[in-house]
């Protein structure tokens, strides 16, 4: 039996013009461009770049920490500490409340690396938003902003 669609506009879905979408597929291209400069040059996962780029900000936080900031659930963030952790980045103290947990600080190597890629990525943002004007960058970023407040 044939499922018969509304005629009325309002109540069709156009996929390209529906926000969900727009913004997981135009997320999807941000990460995959940008992560040519850090899997291809330097060997890391979208993963890995998200965990030196967070201890980078704020040193000392635990995998749970890191997965909640960045959005990461715990599997993806537990492959990404162990690489990064087999490649010498990391520096792990234990957590004297929680046993099971460690703080996470990036080692000698893993502060060089990120000194290293960051410039590249920062220079690849520039030239991603150089097609905005100063003020459509404000609304963009205030727009973002609001989107994830009403989101909770």
């Amino acid at each position: 039996m044939a499922v018969t669609m509304s005629s009325d506009p309002a109540d069709t879905l156009v996929l390209n013009q529906f926000i969900p979408y727009r913004v997981v597929s135009l997320g999807k291209q941000i990460s995959d461009s940008l992560a040519k400069i850090y899997s291809e040059e330097f060997d890391l996962s979208v993963a890995e770049w998200r965990i030196l780029a967070s201890l980078a900000e704020l040193p000392a936080q635990t995998a749970r920490d890191i997965g909640t900031l960045t959005g990461m659930d715990k599997v993806k963030m537990s492959r990404a500490v162990k690489l990064l952790d087999e490649k010498d980045c990391l520096l792990k103290q234990k957590n004297a409340k929680d046993k099971r947990a460690s703080y996470l600080t990036l080692s000698a190597k893993g502060i060089d690396l990120y000194k290293e890629i960051a410039p590249q990525a920062l220079a690849w943002e520039q030239e991603l938003i150089s097609v905005l004007q100063p003020d459509e960058h404000k609304v963009f970023m205030a727009v973002m902003d609001k989107l994830r407040a009403r989101l909770g």
